[in-house]
Order: structure tokens, then sequence, then C-alpha cells
């Protein structure tokens, strides 16, 4: 059997990155919450977008995160060590420029069709 998935909008891949930060103990900004689509949707292509599919979210927030370590100082407070801004985020988005994104599989390797 060959199952087919639309690939997500920019609206869910929001709504995945707001599940996804509730679930790991973090949160945004209240300007980061607000800008987040727009984050999304100008720095990335339809074309990358299909190719990370749901993936994006994962490496988004990584990347986000390793910008809001980098941010901090030892000093940070709980709260500031657990909230992504909208510049950790449009920080992370760029990375998606120099990074190799998946390979999407050819259905006729897997016996489909294409």
């Amino acid at each position: 059997y060959r199952f087919h998935f639309d690939d997500y909008t920019v609206p869910d891949l929001c709504k995945i990155v707001n599940i996804k930060i509730k679930a790991k103990g973090y949160k945004m900004t209240a300007d980061a919450e607000k800008n987040l689509n727009a984050i999304i949707d100008k720095n990335t292509t339809a074309d990358l977008r299909s190719k990370y599919n749901g993936r994006l979210t994962d490496n988004l927030l990584q990347w986000a995160a390793d910008c809001m370590n980098q941010r901090l100082d030892l000093t940070a407070s709980g709260e500031q060590l657990i909230t992504l801004t909208k510049d950790d985020l449009s920080e992370a988005i760029k990375k998606f420029q120099l990074a190799r994104p998946p390979q999407k599989k050819d259905p006729a390797l897997l016996g489909g069709e294409q």
C-alpha cells in the first residue's frame, strides 16, 4: 500500500510548533507568537517546507533553543531559560539555508509508481 499525505501548510506548521513548545516546557514571547507565521512563511520556500514537512518544526525548535542558550548568560532566570524570542526564531530559521534537506524517497524505488 502507498499513502499520500499532503504537505503541511504554514498555519499547520505554526500549530505544530505551538504544540511542541508546550510539550517541551518552553514558552514564546508574545512577539514571537505573533510573528511565527511570517517568520516561517518569509524565510522558507514551499519546496523547502515540502522536503522537511513536519520535521521543519523539530529543527526550528532545536535551533531556536540553541540561539536562546547562546543569547543568555549565567545569570538568566528560570523563566528566561524557557522563553523563546522572535529573534531566536528568526535566527534559527536562517539555518535552513545552510542545512541539507532530507531527500524525499522516489516512490518507484519503493515499488510504487511516480
